[in-house]
Order: structure tokens, then C-alpha cells, then sequence
């Protein structure tokens, strides 16, 4: 697009059909999406980037620039890192939940990391759970709601990653997210309680995506945007198109390393003989509890038709 009356920006919310689009200056401007996307069977999302075309006084989504990722639900595009969150205790954590959320993630080629809350309640379980997944090879912080203890390695990975990255926290309602985001981006801090009260009144009713733009470190300088929405409490396989059993093992990547010493070419790494996956189990080098949920989830994927 090249006409000299559009625009470049990123679509930060959605409400009712009305975009906002903040541009690279931090300019927000209100936006339409063309009718031409109903015909393309094509929906612009929170996090794409766009061009707008300026028409009397008010603008239009034109052409959506290519994508990194994108998600059905919650419907977001171009996210960067997926922060999975959970507490060692109070609640305790769902590992099936957890990994699944990993795993989608990483069908939807999203980074992953793992951070654990509230590990003053349990500093035992939570350092179990820490070396679960730094095993698997996912970044792991674990923090504590007493004194912030843990949040600057957080803050260092988002400065780390440069400006322009999108975030967001994924995780079971009471497990500290909000803690944490406040600990991270104080200038958040009404944003996020407002959020906590509106996920309290109808998680099932509520589907809208928000980023906001915060500072990348404590100094300030890049800015990268923070992801607002209930929807990352659950993530289903159905939101990633083509998805299916035989790609589950992919998307745990400490299975990478020894599925070549598997004997068979089609190995379901369930419990094949001479499987390289299950023997790794056995000699410790795999987590038992990743393996158990790579078993549920590829039970559950074999309950859903193989996409054509």
C-alpha cells in the first residue's frame, strides 16, 4: 500500500466492530474494517498489524500485513511470548491444563515460558515444578508474592526480547497473574484490578482482547504491549487449523532429542516397543509428568477427525 493518505498501526482493542489502532508515534486513531474482508472470509485481530485508509474524517482497515501466529480463540495475532502461569499451592496447579496450554502455544509457534507464583507458600513444590520445566527446556521464574522475589528476571526476559513484542499471562483465575502484572507495569495497576472484577462477573461472556502499551524495563525506552484478556485461562486444540495427533509430540520439545531412537517411523511414543520417547522415561531424562500429559492430550486428539 503505498496511497499517501494511509496509515501504519498496530489494532490495540476491538469493540463492536470499532478498531483502535495505535500508530508507531502512539497516535490512536478509531477504525472500520472494510467489507472486503467479509467477502475474504478474513477477520482483522487485536495485535495485527495494518494499513489504514483515511476516508473525510474517519478511517478504514484496508490490508492487514502478514502475520507471525494467530489465535481463534481468544482472537489475538502476532504474539510473541505466552507467559504460563501457575501457583505451587492455593490453588494447586493442573499439569494437564498447563501443558496444554504449552503445547497450543507452541502449534501456534508462540514462544512459551513458564512462571511459577507464590512459591512462598511451598518453596518445595514449587522448585519441583521449576525443574519439570526447565528440563523440557522452557524458561522457568519462580516468584513470590512476598517482596516481588523473582519478578526483575521476568522484567529482564521482556526488556531482552526489544521493542514491539506482544504478552500475555495464561493461567487458572487466583494464581497471582494480577500480582504479577501489577509488580511488572505499575502504571497498570487500575487497568488490571478492572480486569479482575469484569473476569469475576462472566468469564464465559467476555471475549475482547486488549493490549496496552507499557515499558519494556523499569528505565523505560522500547515499549512492548501486554495482552488483556480472560480468554488465556483456556486454550483448545480446535484453535490451531490442521492440528492433530500425529503433531502432538512436537510441541514438547524436550521429545525432539530422542525421537530418532525410536525403531518405528510411525511411533505414536505412547507405548510402542523400542520407543526412544518412553525409554528416555524410564531413565529419567524425560519427566514422567510430561509424558502422562502427552498421553491424555493425544487421547484426546484421537477423539476428534483427522482434518482433510
Amino acid at each position: 500500500m503505498t496511497e499517501k493518505n494511509e496509515l501504519y498501526g498496530k489494532i490495540i482493542s476491538c469493540v463492536g466492530g470499532l478498531y483502535t489502532v495505535q500508530k508507531k508515534n502512539g497516535e490512536r486513531v478509531c477504525a472500520r474494517a472494510r467489507g472486503s474482508f467479509r467477502y475474504n472470509k478474513s477477520t482483522p485481530l487485536a495485535g495485527d498489524n495494518v494499513f489504514l485508509h483515511k476516508e473525510n474524517d474517519s478511517f478504514a482497515i484496508v490490508q492487514i500485513a502478514e502475520r507471525k501466529n494467530s489465535l481463534i480463540r481468544p482472537p489475538i495475532a502476532n504474539l510473541d511470548t505466552l507467559f504460563v502461569s501457575f501457583a505451587p499451592v492455593d490453588p494447586m496447579p493442573n499439569i494437564l491444563c498447563i501443558d496444554k496450554l504449552l503445547c497450543v502455544a507452541a502449534a501456534a509457534k508462540i514462544n512459551a515460558a513458564v512462571v511459577i507464583t507464590k512459591s512462598d507458600l511451598s518453596a518445595e513444590l514449587a522448585e519441583k515444578y521449576a525443574e519439570i520445566y526447565k528440563k523440557a527446556g522452557y524458561p522457568v521464574f519462580v516468584t513470590s508474592s512476598v517482596g516481588g522475589g523473582g519478578i526483575d528476571k521476568v522484567r529482564e526476559y521482556i526488556a531482552e526480547g526489544g521493542g514491539g513484542k506482544i504478552y500475555a499471562f495464561a493461567g487458572a483465575s487466583g494464581i497471582g497473574k494480577s500480582s504479577i502484572m501489577n509488580a511488572l507495569f505499575p502504571e497498570l495497576t487500575l487497568k488490571t484490578g478492572a480486569l479482575s472484577e469484569k473476569i469475576s462477573r462472566g468469564k464465559q461472556t467476555t471475549r475482547t482482547v486488549e493490549l496496552f502499551p507499557v515499558p519494556a524495563g523499569e528505565s523505560g525506552g522500547e515499549t512492548v504491549f501486554v495482552a488483556d484478556t480472560p480468554g488465556f485461562s483456556v486454550l483448545e486444540f480446535s484453535a490451531i487449523a490442521g492440528f492433530g495427533k500425529k503433531d502432538l509430540a512436537a510441541t514438547f520439545p524436550e521429545f525432539t532429542r530422542y525421537t530418532c531412537n525410536c525403531r518405528w517411523r510411525d511411533c505414536t511414543h505412547t507405548k510402542d516397543d523400542g520407543c526412544g520417547i518412553t525409554e528416555a522415561v524410564e531413565r529419567g531424562e524425560i519427566a514422567r509428568e510430561r509424558h502422562e500429559s502427552f498421553l491424555a492430550l493425544y487421547e484426546e486428539l484421537a477423539k476428534i477427525p483427522e482434518w482433510k
